[in-house]
């Protein structure tokens, strides 16, 4: 579905940018992925864009062309403008240059496919994630390394000549010359790194080494509740990214909404249905029967235990308060077995 148009006719006027409009299409299933964009075929720096819902609204872009002097400095090494696929959109480009605009539509975003399906995984696996030692040390070591990155760009800020009354004129100059000190900055600080790339990057691996260090003294979280709150921070990135990898945010919306839904459904109401869709192989069924039968032994030899401790007792040796104490808590860690206990205390006392 990509379409190119040309630009422009010998004697037409450029004064006003040329409008092109995309109507979009119906929302439904089979355009979960769907994506649209425009393609303009000159260098950034030689036309300028205006972007609108219509005509009306791109002229009117147009003619306060001032406040939209920042997005046409800073927007531009893309020359992809991203559009909506379901809404109507125009964009206006106007430039003193011939030039190619071209249309392009995928049905089928394989990108926002992988993204949604690192989102869905990523909400499934938050819990193990969460413990994970791996992911404790990666974490620990990229935090460290932008700790570093932003102190090191404090430091270089600290040196630059900036008074009060410099930056004071900047907001009061508005966003316009803010954005053009940030770009200047950046593109300074970018350079800078460049050129001293080995500097960095050796800066880079003693950062990423003393996080390490760190991380292992600290050692991994062990505490329930650290772990709950990295478990519920990394599904919040989960459905965020799940949110974001359609245009068609309805369909993503309500993914989210069930993912929630089944995450804070009690285990208790789940149990019976997955006992009942649930195909265990063999093994592990047997797996489990020799486990339960091993929880039922260490119950029988603690329960044997507090039957010759009661023995004794009945014998009147070792009587203690402390014996006492300890028939008790035994009395508690194996209830089933009191029956059986009580009949043989019946017939010691006879004896």
């Amino acid at each position: 579905e990509d379409t190119v148009y040309s630009c422009c006719d010998p004697g037409a006027s450029r004064e006003l940018p040329g409008i092109y409009c995309y109507p979009g299409v119906s929302k439904g299933i089979l355009h979960i992925w769907r994506t649209s964009s425009v393609l303009v075929d000159l260098p950034p720096d030689q036309y300028s864009l205006y972007e609108g819902s219509d005509s009306k609204e791109v002229l009117e872009h147009f003619e306060t062309r001032s406040i939209y002097l920042a997005s046409n400095m800073f927007s531009g090494r893309e020359r992809h403008v991203s559009l909506d696929p379901f809404n109507s959109s125009c964009i206006g480009v106007r430039s003193d240059q011939d030039y190619t605009i071209k249309l392009e539509v995928v049905q089928v975003d394989y990108l926002r496919v992988a993204i949604f399906s690192l989102g869905f995984l990523l909400f499934f696996l938050s819990p193990f994630l969460a413990g994970n030692t791996f992911l404790y040390y990666l974490i620990g070591i990229c935090t460290g390394v932008l700790t570093s990155v932003l102190v090191l760009l404090y430091l270089f800020l600290k040196l630059l000549p900036l008074k009060r009354s410099v930056v004071l004129g900047m907001v009061a100059g508005g966003s316009t010359l803010a954005f053009y000190f940030a770009k200047a900055c950046s593109d300074h600080i970018f350079a800078i790194l460049v050129d001293n790339r080995q500097y960095v990057f050796v800066y880079l691996v003693i950062s990423a080494l003393v996080s390490f260090v760190v991380c292992y003294r600290i050692g991994p979280m062990t505490d329930p509740r650290s772990r709950n709150l990295v478990k519920w921070f990394l599904q919040g990135i989960s459905l965020a990214v799940i949110y974001f990898s359609s245009h068609l945010q309805e369909f993503t919306l309500t993914v989210d909404l069930l993912l929630l839904s089944i995450y804070t459904i009690p285990d208790r109401w789940v149990g019976p249905f997955q006992r009942m869709f649930s195909m265990t192989p063999p093994d592990q069924l047997a797996v489990k029967g020799e486990q339960r039968r091993a929880r039922e032994y260490n119950k029988y030899q603690q329960c044997l235990q507090w039957q010759e401790l009661c023995q004794k007792t009945i014998a009147g040796e070792g009587a203690s308060h402390r014996l006492i104490e300890e028939i008790e808590d035994l009395r508690r860690r194996c209830g089933e077995f009191k029956p059986v206990i009580k009949q043989w205390s019946d017939d010691s006392d006879s004896d």
